[in-house]
């Protein structure tokens, strides 16, 4: 593959923040549009790790496109990609709305879930299966 044209995502108008760590697909960061108050990270940007994967780069735009058509409120919404330049020298990109909370790690790990907590989750995690199926 040729050299990859990068950092689209900031010709686009937005900046990266600081990096999460973890992932195994991709690098992720929190990110915000250039016209945003300076301390407002209310997105993340997520680039794939190995850009010169083609199979890799198949998978995220699937990835994305899936997302990109499931309407559902557990399902997070796209806010710009260019997913769909996979066979194109760039660097893949997908930006989304940033959600602030615990993640469900994090809660179980807390000790605080109680059992109907724990099976309301279950609920809602099969309700987004169902959905996505």
């Amino acid at each position: 593959m040729p050299k990859l044209q990068k950092n689209l995502w900031k010709d686009n108008g937005w900046e990266r923040g600081t990096q999460f760590e973890g992932g195994n697909q991709g690098h992720t960061f929190l990110a915000r549009k250039s016209t945003d108050p300076p301390d407002a990270f209310n997105y993340v940007l997520k680039t794939l790790r190995r850009q010169n994967d083609s199979d890799r780069r198949a998978m995220f735009c699937a990835e994305v496109h899936a997302m990109d058509v499931l309407d559902h409120p557990g399902v997070i919404s796209i806010e710009e990609t260019n997913a769909r330049q996979f066979r194109e020298p760039v660097e893949l990109y997908l930006i989304t709305p940033r959600v602030i909370g615990t993640d469900l790690e994090q809660c179980v790990r807390s000790d605080r879930l109680s059992f109907a907590d724990a099976v309301g989750i279950t609920v809602s995690v099969l309700d987004i299966l169902d959905h996505c199926h």
